[in-house]
């Protein structure tokens, strides 16, 4: 089994920074911070976009009713 290194401290902060963003809690400069860490961070970029996704398709599928 494979162990994942942990994320630096500028990615930790990006991936936070993208959650916030997922919930329009996020400042214009944070979003450019983000946006600029994530232009050279291959594998936060893919976290966001993955992460981008599956939040759009959560909250976009319909709801079911409880038995």
């Amino acid at each position: 089994m494979s162990v994942l290194p942990r994320p630096s401290m500028p990615c930790l902060r990006a991936r936070e920074w993208a959650s916030l963003r997922l919930d329009g809690e996020l400042s214009q400069l944070e979003s450019a911070m983000l946006e600029s860490h994530l232009s050279r961070c291959a594998a936060c970029h893919e976290v966001v976009v993955q992460t981008d996704a599956f939040t759009t398709a959560l909250r976009t599928s319909p709801l079911e009713a409880l038995r």
